[in-house]
């Protein structure tokens, strides 16, 4: 992700640093951004609040990350044989960020239709994903079935 994000132009700065202690002053950004990490900590409060104590006032936090029926009311549950990453739901993670101090806006699942053919493709193609997605508009239709998403996006912002 360094050597990528090196590569863009438009990006001049990269810092590396750890989620949970970000090396910048309060107040400091009007966005940020998780994408596939927190389920790599048993618990996402420390990091989610670290990224409110940066946020100014209104500031909005997007959250991309996998989402497990298995975990749906335990909360962050480890997953055997990998020692850093751990299951949890689009819910659960929800009430991390408001525990944080956010107040959340939209929690979407996506891939709902992909998690029913992950058997028969192991492995979709871009265009499967793509019907996926026409697909997963019918099936939010059907009460309850969103939470089967394989992937869950969380928009929210700081509360003063």
């Amino acid at each position: 992700m360094v050597e990528q994000r090196a590569e863009d132009p438009l990006l001049t700065e990269n810092v590396v640093g750890d989620m949970e202690a970000l090396p910048f002053d309060a107040e400091s950004f009007d966005a940020a951004m998780f994408v596939a990490c927190l389920h790599h900590v048993p618990d996402p409060l420390p990091a989610l609040r670290e990224a409110w104590r940066v946020l100014r006032r209104e500031g909005q936090v997007f959250a991309i990350e996998p989402s497990s029926v298995r975990a749906r009311s335990t909360g962050s549950t480890p997953i055997p044989g990998h020692p850093h990453e751990f299951r949890m739901s689009g819910r659960w993670l929800g009430e991390r960020m408001a525990n944080a101090g956010f107040a959340v806006e939209e929690i979407r699942h996506r891939q709902i239709a992909i998690r029913a053919l992950r058997r028969l493709v192991p492995t979709p193609s871009l265009a499967l994903l793509r019907v996926g997605d026409v697909l997963d508009g019918a099936l939010r239709l059907v009460p309850g079935a969103e939470t089967f998403g394989e992937v869950v996006m969380l928009r929210a912002r700081k509360r003063q």
